[in-house]
């Protein structure tokens, strides 16, 4: 036979609501329901375990303790320090162990000796706990024997810093630095009666087109249908639909609309202007009622259509092709 664990703690207290109220209030601990013993018990949950609490008017023990592990250690401490609760006497500093760990040592309301751990020295800010005093020994004593020891963290710290180091050469490599694209920098470029463009991405690789459309007044987008790839639309100012459905775009609606679709974009009357930035991918095939092709609509149309309205209207253009 042996132990498999621990289940409780059992420690003291001079004045039970007292006691419950620091467990509950600095910890976090809830309270639990407890059963009927001879004397008055409380008992509370902390992670998987409990500390229950008994009544009792003696002292208690100066240096018998418990430790609890903390998700924000620079929180306890500067609460603490706030609260006035930290040990006075020889275990009145922040201790760093071999492995790496910390101890800060407080007394409840009883006078219990309660130990507050962290795994990792180094992930603290030295400004919040400016004095932590480094206890020697062998390097194997490790307070943590699950998968917060700081070894672990510092591995797993490691890994992640190298991650991110390769994530940011492939991306230098690959010439994808990050932009940020002023729309109001950029012309409406016309493209039929009472309907304008703004470009915001051309990328010539995927085919793969962002702009937004603006319909001033009622009018309609001929009927279209999309070709290689699916279509995301956002409205942002007015509203609008499609000939074919029943629903309608208002701002903050996301359309979607699969390969192949066929529709006829139509803004209604009493609406004096739409906006809907939409993200296209593939050919825009423009038809008639007979669906036969009037002309059609890629990346690279675009792009020239963009390129000779800024060279008309004498604009430099910016280079949306990233």
């Amino acid at each position: 036979m042996r132990a498999r664990g621990f289940t409780h703690v059992s420690i003291s207290a001079t004045d039970l609501e007292e006691s419950i109220r620091f467990y509950t209030d600095f910890f976090g601990m809830e309270e639990v329901p407890s059963p009927d013993f001879s004397g008055p018990v409380r008992w509370l949950r902390v992670g998987d375990l409990q500390l229950h609490l008994f009544l009792d008017e003696d002292p208690a023990p100066e240096r018998h303790h418990f430790a609890l592990d903390v998700d924000d250690f620079e929180a306890a401490y500067r609460r603490a320090e706030e609260l006035g609760v930290r040990d006075g006497g020889r275990y009145s500093s922040v201790r760093e162990l071999p492995d790496g760990a910390v101890q800060m040592y407080l007394r409840d309301p009883a006078g219990n000796l309660v130990e507050v751990n962290w795994p990792d020295v180094t992930t603290l800010d030295r400004e919040v706990i400016p004095e932590i005093q480094k206890i020697g020994g062998d390097p194997e004593a490790v307070l943590y024997l699950g998968p917060l020891s700081s070894r672990t963290l510092r591995h797993e710290k490691e890994e992640k810093s190298m991650t991110q180091e390769r994530t940011e050469q492939v991306i230098s490599d690959l010439g994808l630095p990050d932009q940020a694209i002023q729309s109001d920098e950029l012309p409406w470029v016309p493209q039929g009666e009472r309907v304008w463009f703004k470009p915001l991405r051309f990328d010539l690789a995927t085919g793969r087109w962002i702009n937004v459309l603006k319909v001033e007044g009622s009018g309609k987008v001929n009927r279209h249908r999309h070709t290689g790839g699916q279509v995301m639309g956002f409205c942002l100012k007015g509203s609008w639909h499609y000939l074919e459905r029943d629903w309608v775009a208002r701002p903050g609606t996301l359309v979607y609309e699969p390969p192949g679709d066929i529709h006829t974009l139509v803004v209604d009357e009493g609406v004096e202007e739409m906006q809907t930035l939409f993200i296209l991918e593939g050919t825009v095939q423009y038809i008639d009622d007979n669906d036969d092709l009037i002309y059609q609509d890629d990346v690279f149309s675009k792009l020239e259509r963009y390129l000779k309205f800024c060279d008309e209207q004498g604009i430099e253009p910016q280079d949306l092709r990233y």
